[in-house]
């Protein structure tokens, strides 16, 4: 049965057909073999290979977007999808109650993330859409744990941040990032990776955007990712302190209740890095100008405002100790006047 299959894989209108008759797609893939299994994602991948070569997509510099030149090849790529898709639910169809664990073919890794590889550089809000359910899809299964299945949990994480970021994500999409914070175990922490790097710019981008940063969930999420790793905190400050300077004062109020959650969900090495990271905006409200300054203390307000707590009171003595004594050995001792009215 499967060789009807592999007749169909490679012709845009037969594929279609083959998905649109899905009942009788699922019930063939139900009686493929190992064997045979890895003959269809084989030639799957190769007539997707033949239709994405770099001179069948067209980049627009002006407005940074990448499509497919041909209609045809973009529909063949939508319709593999379609295909992967049937795929799992029949995977899900024979693995109801989710204890087997489930061993994929090698073929079918090399597929998915041929497929991971497109959707995410492609200028394709569709594309991502319909790969986005694959990529649920996925994640719901009982899945071997190998560097397959975190590579999938991981670009699910990317595909909820890019719809949450998107004109089109909504408040529940927030949500769903905080139901699957999790999935942050997954990330390549540190590592100059596509997936990671994606990761990092995309949570950095949402400290553009209110209707993250003031959702409770977005607050959650951020501080969350804030806290697992150095290398996304120093990315995630550097923004913080960009936009703090931007930001209308308003919105400062929600960064001030992100870093001080983000604080609080530290241990160990990380605590010590967000203690240093604080003890930096301390250092702006000193030293910037006036204007600035006021901007960085509003960010503070909120460890001043609940001095009675001890590990607040622990880490505004840690911070402001050293400060004050190099403030004193300065001509300029206003500093020291300073730190004063902000502990009033």
């Amino acid at each position: 049965m499967h060789k009807e299959i592999l007749s169909d894989l490679t012709e845009l209108a037969h594929l279609k057909q083959l998905c649109k008759k899905k009942p009788d797609l699922l019930a063939t893939l139900q009686s493929c073999k190992a064997k045979e299994y890895e003959e269809i994602w084989l030639s799957l991948l190769k007539a997707l290979e033949e239709r994405t070569p770099p001179d069948k997509l067209i980049y627009d510099a002006e407005n940074s977007t990448l499509l497919f030149r041909e209609e045809n090849d973009r529909q063949y790529l939508l319709t593999c999808i379609s295909f992967t898709s049937i795929y799992l639910q029949h995977l899900a169809n024979n693995n109801k109650k989710g204890k087997k664990c489930i061993k994929l073919d090698g073929n079918f890794y090399a597929l998915f993330c041929k497929l991971i590889e497109l959707q995410l550089m492609l200028s394709d809000r569709e594309v991502r859409m319909s790969f986005g359910k694959c990529l649920f899809q996925l994640c719901e299964l009982n899945l071997e744990e190998n560097d397959f299945s975190a590579h999938v949990k991981v670009h699910l994480l990317i595909f909820l941040l890019w719809k949450t970021c998107s004109s089109e994500g909504k408040s529940a999409d927030v949500s769903k990032l905080k139901k699957n914070k999790d999935l942050c175990a997954c990330v390549k922490w540190g590592v100059p990776e596509k997936s990671t790097n994606s990761f990092y710019l995309l949570c950095s981008y949402s400290l553009n955007l209110p209707k993250f940063y003031a959702h409770p969930d977005g607050k959650f999420f951020l501080a969350h990712v804030w806290s697992q790793h150095e290398s996304i905190a120093s990315h995630l400050f550097n923004k913080f302190v960009h936009n703090t300077v931007v930001l209308s004062h308003d919105n400062i109020s929600h960064y001030s209740q992100i870093i001080h959650s983000t604080w609080k969900n530290c241990e160990g090495m990380m605590k010590e890095t967000l203690e240093m990271q604080i003890e930096h905006l301390v250092n702006l409200a000193l030293k910037c100008p006036i204007k600035v300054a006021a901007r960085f203390r509003n960010v503070l307000s909120i460890f001043h405002n609940n001095k009675g707590d001890k590990g607040i009171n622990n880490l505004i003595f840690k911070i402001y100790e050293p400060i004050i004594w190099r403030s004193l050995m300065d001509p300029c001792i206003k500093n020291v006047n300073y730190l004063a009215s902000m502990e009033k």
